[in-house]
């Protein structure tokens, strides 16, 4: 083994946990300019801490029943890029001839007469399994506990013998 000359070691860069105590060290001893790259488990760590603290709603399950993601959102954007908007800028005129030329054609491929129409569910399919073991439940005798907080109530209730 050969010692070396720290004046020889020029780092460039740090990577670490963005520690103050880390950073002068590093600074005192090569005394040089460098990029701060902070690990990727300690940024990780640090986001979901100052996102849970900034909005305490961040989380998937703080809303039953609702959707997770934006895909339906994202599927319909993909249909406007496809009929014509596209990521180009256009004038306003042109723009709403696109957009009225993409309504029509949803209207059309949306009408009910037609053989092949996409017709939107306005109610939910809930099958007859489903209402009976609901109206059956709605006749049980089982205690149901409400704890309220400063914006809402939370309702709970046991799951022993649920089916």
């Amino acid at each position: 083994m050969e010692k070396i000359n720290k004046l020889l070691l020029k780092p460039t860069s740090l990577i670490s946990d963005t520690a103050d105590s880390i950073k002068n060290g590093f600074k005192n001893v090569f005394n040089n300019s460098y990029n701060q790259i902070m690990c990727w488990a300690h940024m990780k760590r640090k986001v979901e801490h100052r996102l849970c603290q900034s909005n305490n709603g961040w989380y998937q399950g703080l809303q039953l029943y609702a959707p997770s993601t934006n895909n339906a959102l994202e599927a319909t954007n993909k249909t406007f890029k496809a009929d014509g908007i596209s990521r180009e800028r256009h004038v306003l005129s042109r723009f709403l001839t696109i957009s009225s030329s993409i309504m029509n054609n949803w209207s059309i491929e949306r009408d009910p007469p037609l053989a092949d129409a996409r017709i939107f569910a306005t109610e939910p399919t809930i099958s007859l399994e489903l209402w009976t073991s609901s109206y059956q439940w709605t006749k049980s005798t089982k205690d149901i506990i409400c704890i309220p907080n400063d914006s809402s109530k939370k309702y709970y209730i046991s799951a022993r013998d649920l089916k």
